[in-house]
């Protein structure tokens, strides 16, 4: 694709298929006014901004989206930083700006006139030198159940977003919180338990939050973070990826490494308590992305690894009749399937409570979805706000 490079706006550009030499689409900006049309002129997706940097921005975007659909895109300075600021890996080909050539018959002369005097040049082009796979909200939407659908009234995907849980804690309490969900392709400062960071690279994990609205006391939730827990372990369960289950309370575990985690944070209000649960599955880390993980980890294994609109799709599925039956009957009717679910069944283990550590075997939960620890001092139970569970011996959480 030809993509506009350093003249980002002024006038019409064209975008091009270099391997077809067919347009995928035409942009025209004129009087503040970004529009893209398809060849044929029979799509428009407007973008307006009077803000110059979020049109050059928002061009960026739709340059980036262009090499993960496997095309050649001009290079210029501006794409450079930003691909490498993303950490989106790319190799430089050369190719020739046969621009009115590639234009259909029909097309604006404007276009033509702009550019027949380029027809000869030659321009350094991009080319993605990994797979990028990006968000497709149509396509995540389409494969929904209907119910979870008519459930969902805000599905925001992000760019690039401080943390989609802090996306939502901002709208708690408003009109279309419950159900909303905000999905984003990298996270700048994403939120783990207990204050840690989720490590967030670009294009590459899920990291996603949903709204939901409970009409039951905070006390009641104790154990909502394992239906989460056990809704995304059905979820990868379901697109093949076996050998996994839960530490408790909700860290997801494949082959002793956090696969996900399940953020759960509680903004009560009026009548109802606002939560926002934030999920990040891993699916790809590199030793650079992982640098700054001090425990260990793991990734979906690749032969089972579906797309990330998949395994979007997939988890809402799950999770949402989940969040419904646990509003309408609590945890105590999943109490009885956590066995299934349990990475530590009968293993020593160690709660750590402060400074405190407490040895013993984990003994499962109770019907709340409270630890049940057998020491030598009998069973003892513990919340899940309270304490760090670990294998025993381990040096990590």
């Amino acid at each position: 694709s030809l993509c506009p490079g350093d003249s980002l706006c002024p006038g019409v550009f064209c975008l091009l298929s270099c391997s077809s030499r067919v347009p995928c689409f035409i942009a025209v900006c004129h009087n503040s006014v970004l529009e893209f049309r398809s060849p044929k002129n029979m799509c428009r997706m407007p973008f307006v901004s009077s803000d110059p940097l979020l049109e050059q921005h928002q061009v960026l975007i739709n340059q980036i989206r262009c090499l993960a659909s496997g095309e050649t895109v001009v290079s210029s300075p501006a794409l450079l930083a930003e691909l490498a600021r993303l950490g989106i890996p790319v190799v430089e080909k050369t190719v020739e700006k046969t621009v009115e050539k590639a234009v259909e018959k029909g097309a604006e002369e404007a276009i033509q006139e702009r550019m027949v005097d380029q027809t000869d040049s030659r321009l350094q082009g991009l080319a993605l030198s990994a797979s990028l796979q990006l968000f497709d909200k149509a396509r995540i939407l389409n494969e929904l159940h209907d119910p979870v659908r008519q459930v969902l009234d805000v599905f925001d995907v992000h760019w690039t977003i401080d943390s989609t849980n802090n996306d939502l804690l901002q709208r708690a309490g408003s009109s279309g919180f419950h159900g909303a969900v905000s999905l984003a392709e990298q996270q700048l400062a994403g939120k783990g338990r207990r204050g840690k960071q989720w490590v967030s690279p670009f294009g590459k994990n899920i990291y996603m939050s949903i709204g939901w609205q409970f009409r039951t006391p905070v006390a009641a939730l104790g154990g909502l973070s394992l239906v989460a827990g056990m809704s995304v372990v059905d979820s990868l369960r379901g697109l093949g990826v076996t050998d996994v289950g839960l530490k408790w309370p909700n860290d997801v575990i494949l082959a002793r490494g956090k696969l996900a985690g399940i953020l759960v944070e509680v903004v009560p209000g009026r009548d109802v308590v606002n939560v926002v649960l934030g999920i990040g599955i891993n699916l790809a880390l590199s030793a650079v992305d992982a640098r700054s993980i001090d425990q260990p980890w793991s990734v979906v294994p690749e032969p089972v690894r579906s797309s990330r609109n998949e395994i979007v799709s997939v988890l809402l599925n799950h999770l949402v009749p989940a969040l419904q039956a646990f509003e309408a009957s609590g945890f105590e009717p999943c109490s009885a399937a956590w066995p299934q679910y349990n990475q530590y069944r009968g293993q020593a283990v160690e709660v750590r409570l402060g400074e405190r550590v407490i040895h013993g075997v984990d003994h499962g939960i109770d019907a709340s979805g409270q630890l049940l620890l057998l020491t030598k001092d009998g069973v003892q139970s513990f919340n899940a706000g309270e304490v760090s569970l670990r294998p025993a011996s381990s040096a990590n959480a």
